[in-house]
């Protein structure tokens, strides 16, 4: 089966841009104080919040989230065109679980 959502990964409160609110409503669905996101009704959290892409959610999405401003402006100047086609979410997760190997 396949899931189409039209949504910014880790915009957990729809507002369009990412702030504190999305990383916090991130955490909560990660602790199980939260099912999902309002917003986002009928849609697993995981699928808008899952940063990191391991399938869960859990605190490194939510740090990744608070990064996606700074790392959306460090990607488009650092990153080689090669890795253009990944999200700046995905380039930074990638970079610092690569530092942690």
């Amino acid at each position: 089966m396949a899931v189409h959502k039209a949504a910014y990964l880790g915009d957990a409160d729809s507002s369009g841009i990412h702030s504190a609110a999305d990383a916090f409503l991130v955490v909560q669905a990660a602790v199980g104080l939260a099912s999902g996101f309002f917003a986002h009704a009928w849609t697993d959290p995981r699928i808008v919040g899952d940063a990191d892409g391991f399938g869960v959610l859990s605190a490194a999405d939510a740090f990744l989230n608070s990064l996606w401003r700074w790392a959306r402006s460090v990607w488009s100047l650092t990153v080689a065109s090669a890795e253009a086609a990944r999200s700046p979410v995905s380039w930074i997760a990638s970079w610092i679980f690569s530092k942690a190997a």
